[in-house]
């Protein structure tokens, strides 16, 4: 996707904006007196306005005449005053008339006079010229009028009669000698006076003009023209008067510096532009007061930059300023905006300590600073501080926890938060509209979003940019792009001038669409206006990216803002962690997931968050439970969309103990459940025997008013369909049709699949012609699916008709023969895996993750090979399941030559014998005869894992008592035991074989004691305790522990099974990793006496004690158990199993009578394997994998 957009990844410096002045014929008025001016045209336009194309509105030409005496309409501005101030700092002080001559101050009587009649202008103002001042020399006389012309401008804005004022100017502009009577004091009187009426255009206009005409422009002039620009949001145009100001060598004074470094925090300007400024300031000789301090402080709050505000703090004690309330709740609000709600109430009591009373502003900022990490409870603890103190809520700080409970995923707290706010007489503004829009608009109730949208007009609120720009955001991320081109054009039509927030907003809305290259246009659209990014721009390029996968170039513009252009987030570093997850480079995820955990880079609680997420949709459960531990050990409070993570891969993992724990732990805490939520959990039904619960599920959602999607009826649709109920899967898509969705290609795939795997190709054939009548076209899986079933089934001659006339079917296959090679043709596969052992302890696992997608070496094409038929608890993986029992040599050589395809072997088999001579042969016998089969026939393969375990280290069972083990904690160069071993024999086998082979590889793994899932395995120590817990639950006896005092209070320690398969596919693949032995165990320890609890609160039975003195074991104890067992299995519905079969009493008694054997892991980390697990997690995994399968009640 990179290689075809149209502008470059990093992102360049804007481009120059245009000269604020521009040469333009003004002709100057000659007329002394003037008569009374005319009515005035049209403003001119601004020639600061920018020019954005068709992104914002065109406006009309006008003449080019000086500032006009009526104030011009504008479409995109609307003057705003900030709540309880006014824009008059005279207010209430009497008018001073001391600069006002006795004749001035007669005139402004006549003027401010309610019956004056504008007529009389003229001779009103020809009484300056009285005959008083002429007996003066001519120049003191002119300086008498200069200072009546000031004064008289001073006085009708003070009276609020600007346009008089503005008429008093044109009348004296007039004039020949009006360079003379009016100064800089006079220009930048008017100019204020203009930008307090929202006039920025003609108080540009005037300035241009006045420029023109020679006349000499003083820094108060310039000054006043950059505030009112600054006032009223127009952040670029005051800079360029700024920079003009400069160019002609006027020296900005203090108030200069201020007002402009105040513009370049509201633009969110670079910090080392902000920077650059404040060091010209002091460089100019011009020292800097409190409140430049305080409004660096301020600049620093968009860019979360909480350490160069702590940094300005300091300076500006050291400068000799003692901090004021301002600044403390400005550096408060820089900590809030940061994440830091700690800093931000030591910040507090530092104010406090220093005698300034916390004010409604303190408290706000605080509860903001919770809110915004999640910590609502705080959140509301501050508010319940601030009515104790006598302070009341504002609309601020309701809206403020709104906000934070509509992020959380709380809407009930929300509601509550708003019920509150109006029974507390607070009337919303538009920021409570806004949040109630968003948190409708975010549970996809576009109903109640437009509702709200047109109770704004009604309470006498007017949508505002962030109305606009959260009604982009909600349709851009629910992929509504007509809705939200609407709504574009709604905002344009209303007047609004797209701003750097809109423009991120439109970014990130159009990648969430999909239209990544729209998002890049918009991008590349911005900086064409001149709009600088700062760090929301480059974290909405981020995201954009990230929905891509296109790490490398995250990684590039991560790279050029830490050059210093702008300083990364959180967010930044979060929007990295998804572009890893969807380009599949999880090793680069998982390093990042370190510097996190390590604390080189900050373990916020949005990273924390965000690599549940990353880690979750990567199929990863240890790496999201330890994110999701990690995340509750801080004590971060968690949100709706952490949980829907956690939930989502419990699901898939079919854990559903673990998944109703986290329903449980939403419903006490408050949490309302989502769209994805029940998806989740109907995704998790629909794969169980209890699959006909997603559909109550769906019947639940309807009920609650939430509109199921595509994906939720195609879950039902799936459920149905596996388990060969067609009749109701079709009952449930005529339901989607009726309910206004159209199916996608996935809903007819489900059908066509099922009706092949059931032989029903008639029907299957039916159904392709029924989505191609409906719009819908068939993709590769489509008639794969129908082809491969005809093969499987051995009717490859109606597979090769049915691909001969496959054009009558679908006529678009014939018109583009190409196309539909690139888009139908069978998925090509980077690495093919052949698994022996398939149904073992670690081989499942193995089926489990090599076909996932975001395996590395993928994607995997895998064969999966076991002697006995596929059992059901199997059958899900997408492998090639080959029955084979490779003791055979026959058998093998018939099954395995024809895999040519193979690139990567994986042996996880062996067989028990009577003594381990028998075994060295047996396993021996096996082991060569898959390799002197698959290595000849198959030219393509690279590498050999072979699984051995940590009998290499003690020596085989039988000689345990007899033989002296190396001390523990075992390493990989450890010399082997003298002693007959098995695990030698294969691996002597293994590397005479490769070495017939050039270029083959090999890797050796040695698991310890392995958590898993298989009722298959010889030592299946989790399934076989599982077993042992539901007969001491069904007898109603207590679980004694059959072990030794050792076991019981040692150090253990684990592997678990999908580690192990992890492990192996990390050593295939890693050019780091071959030609070596490694031990493969979790990295931490436990004692059994804690897990022995644990076993028991998963059966709900009583824990037993060791027992001193008593010489247990489970193989005796089990002994004529098998009744019972078959009890338990009738009355429990489970899947048919005996119990010989599943209970390896003795492998657990074994396990359990003697003092824990600990491996080193310090050679795999060194090659660069950094996998773990919790052992205590991975045991209640695989305990709740057991009940998932019904193997277990």
């Amino acid at each position: 996707m990179a290689d075809k957009l149209a502008l470059p990844l990093l992102l360049p410096t804007p481009p120059p904006p245009k000269p604020f002045f521009q040469d333009h014929h003004h002709q100057k008025p000659t007329i002394t007196p003037p008569p009374p001016p005319p009515p005035p045209p049209p403003p001119p336009p601004s020639p600061l306005n920018p020019l954005l194309q068709d992104l914002l509105p065109h406006h009309q030409n006008s003449n080019k005449n000086s500032p006009q005496t009526q104030n011009p309409q504008s479409p995109t501005h609307r003057t705003r005053r900030r709540i309880g101030k006014n824009g008059d700092p005279n207010k209430g002080k009497p008018w001073s008339h001391h600069h006002l001559s006795p004749q001035g101050q007669r005139i402004l009587q006549t003027l401010i006079d309610p019956g004056f009649d504008i007529s009389e202008i003229d001779d009103t103002l020809l009484k300056l010229f009285n005959s008083e001042r002429i007996e003066d020399s001519e120049l003191c006389a002119l300086e008498s009028v200069s200072l009546d012309v000031l004064g008289l401008i001073k006085g009708l804005g003070y009276h609020r009669k600007c346009e008089l004022a503005m008429t008093v100017f044109d009348w004296v502009r007039n004039r020949n000698d009006w360079e003379v009577l009016l100064n800089g004091s006079a220009v930048a009187v008017i100019v204020t006076l203009l930008g307090k009426e929202g006039r920025v255009s003609a108080a540009a206009s005037l300035v241009h003009n006045l420029h023109n005409d020679g006349f000499a422009l003083d820094v108060y002039a310039y000054t006043s023209l950059i505030t009112a620009c600054s006032k009223n949001g127009r952040y670029r145009e005051a800079v360029m008067v700024f920079k003009k100001m400069e160019e002609e060598g006027c020296k900005p004074t203090l108030i200069t510096y201020n007002v402009i470094l105040n513009v370049y925090g509201k633009m969110g300007m670079p910090w080392n532009k902000i920077i650059a400024v404040f060091e010209g300031m002091k460089s100019s000789g011009v020292a800097p007061d409190a409140y430049t301090y305080n409004t660096l402080i301020t600049c620093c709050r968009r860019g979360s930059l909480y350490e160069e505000a702590n940094g300005i703090f300091e300076e500006m004690k050291v400068a000799g300023f003692a901090p004021d309330k301002v600044t403390y709740n400005a550096l408060l609000d820089v900590y809030g905006k940061s994440r830091r709600p700690k800093e931000a109430v030591e910040v507090l009591r530092e104010m406090e300590v220093n005698g300034f009373s916390p004010s409604i502003v303190t408290y706000n900022s605080l509860i903001s600073a919770c809110a915004r990490d999640g910590l609502l409870d705080e959140a509301m603890e501050l508010k319940n501080q601030m009515v104790g103190k006598g302070i009341k809520p504002d609309v601020f700080t309701y809206t403020t926890l709104l906000s934070g409970f509509e992020k959380a995923g709380k809407d009930e707290s929300a509601m509550r938060i708003f019920e509150e706010m109006r029974n507390a007489g607070c009337k919303p503004n538009i920021c409570t509209f806004n949040a109630l829009i968003k948190m409708h608009g975010n549970r996809g109730k576009f109903t109640e979003m437009m509702k709200i949208f047109e109770d704004v007009k009604a309470c006498g609120c007017v949508p505002d940019i962030v109305t606009w720009n959260t009604l982009l955001a909600v349709f851009g991320q629910n992929g509504m792009d007509t809705e939200m081109s609407g709504v574009f054009r709604e905002l344009k039509r209303a007047g609004f001038v797209a701003e750097r927030d809109t423009f991120n907003t439109l970014i990130s809305a159009y990648s969430r669409c999909g239209s990544f290259d729209q998002a890049m246009a918009v991008y590349k659209r911005m900086l064409d206006a001149g709009v600088t990014p700062d760090l929301s721009t480059y974290n909405a390029v981020l995201a954009a990216l990230a929905r891509g996968g296109l790490w490398e170039q995250s990684e590039k513009v991560l790279a050029e803002m830490k050059d210093g252009r702008c300083k990364p987030n959180e967010l930044t570093y979060s929007s990295l962690l998804h572009a890893y997850a969807n380009g599949k480079a999880i090793e680069r995820m998982q390093a990042l997931a370190e510097e996190i955990y390590s604390g080189a880079i900050e373990p916020h609680a949005v990273l924390l968050k965000t690599l549940v997420l990353v880690n979750s949709k990567s199929g990863l459960l240890m790496e999201t439970e330890r994110a999701f531990m990690e995340l509750r050990l801080r004590g971060s409070c968690l949100d709706i969309t952490t949980l829907n993570a956690m939930v989502s891969i419990y699901g898939r993992r079919q854990m559903i103990a673990k998944a109703n724990e986290i329903m449980n732990f939403m419903r006490e805490n408050g949490f309302t459940p989502t769209l994805t939520t029940y998806n989740s959990l109907m995704y998790m039904y629909s794969r169980s025997e209890n699959y006909k619960k997603s559909e109550e599920i769906l019947g639940n959602l309807l009920a609650k008013g939430i509109k199921p999607d595509v994906i939720s009826y195609n879950t039902v649709i799936f459920a149905f369909c596996r388990n060969g109920q067609m009749r109701e899967a079709s009952r449930v898509f005529t339901e989607m049709i009726e309910s206004g969705l159209i199916p996608d290609v996935i809903t007819y795939n489900t059908f066509v699949g099922s009706y092949a795997a059931r032989a029903m190709f008639v029907e299957a054939i039916d159904v392709v012609r029924y989505m191609i009548k409906h719009g819908c076209k068939p993709n590769h899986s489509t008639y794969n699916s129908i082809v491969d079933w005809y093969c499987k089934l051995d009717r490859r001659d109606e597979a090769i008709m049915f691909v001969n006339n496959l054009h009558k079917l679908d006529p678009h296959v014939s018109k583009d023969e190409k196309k539909l090679q690139e888009d139908d043709a069978p998925p090509k596969y980077e690495s093919v895996a052949l698994i022996i052992g398939v149904t073992g302890i670690v081989g499942n696992s193995l089926a489990e993750i090599l076909p996932l997608t975001d395996t590395p070496g993928g994607p995997w094409k895998v064969y999966g090979l076991a002697r006995r038929p596929r059992p059901s608890w199997n059958a899900d993986h997408p492998i090639e399941y080959i029955q084979c029992d490779v003791s055979d040599t026959d058998e093998t050589h018939s099954k395995l030559s024809n895999l040519q395809d193979v690139t990567h072997l994986f042996y996880v088999t062996w067989t028990s014998r009577s003594t381990e001579v028998e075994n060295c042969e047996a396993n021996g016998t096996m082991l060569r005869n898959v390799l002197n089969t698959v290595i000849p026939n198959a030219p393509n393969l690279q590498h050999i894992c072979l699984q051995t375990g940590r009998k290499h280290y003690i020596g085989p069972f039988e000689l345990l008592s007899k033989v002296q083990p190396h001390d523990p904690p075992f390493h990989e160069d450890l010399p082997r035991l003298d002693v007959p071993n098995f695990y030698h024999t294969l691996e002597d086998i293994l590397y005479e074989e490769v070495k017939k082979k050039e270029g083959l590889t090999w890797s050796v793994h040695r698991p310890g004691v392995i958590f898993g899932f298989s009722p298959y395995s010889l030592m299946n120590m989790v399934g076989t305790l599982c077993v042992y817990a539901s007969i001491c639950k069904h007898e109603g006896v207590p679980m004694r522990f059959p072990g030794t005092l050792e076991a019981w209070e040692g150090y253990s320690d684990a592997s678990d099974a999908d580690l192990i398969a992890e492990h192996q596919i990390w050593a295939a693949v890693d050019p780091y990793a071959k030609n070596e032995a490694f031990n493969c165990s979790n990295g931490d320890v436990f004692k059994w006496k804690h897990l022995w609890k644990v076993l028991a609160e998963q059966f709900d039975v009583e824990c037993g004690e060791f027992e001193v003195g008593s010489d247990l074991r489970l193989e005796e104890m089990m002994k004529g158990k098998g009744p019972v067992w078959e009890t338990i299995v009738a009355e429990k519905e489970l899947v048919s199993t005996k119990l010989e079969e599943i209970g390896g009493w003795w492998f657990v008694d074994l396990v359990l009578s003697g003092k824990g054997m600990l491996d080193s892991m310090n050679k795999s980390k060194e090659h660069g394997f950094f996998g773990f697990r919790n052992s205590k997690s991975s045991f209640i995994s695989w305990i709740d994998r057991m009940k998932a399968y019904k193997i277990v009640p």
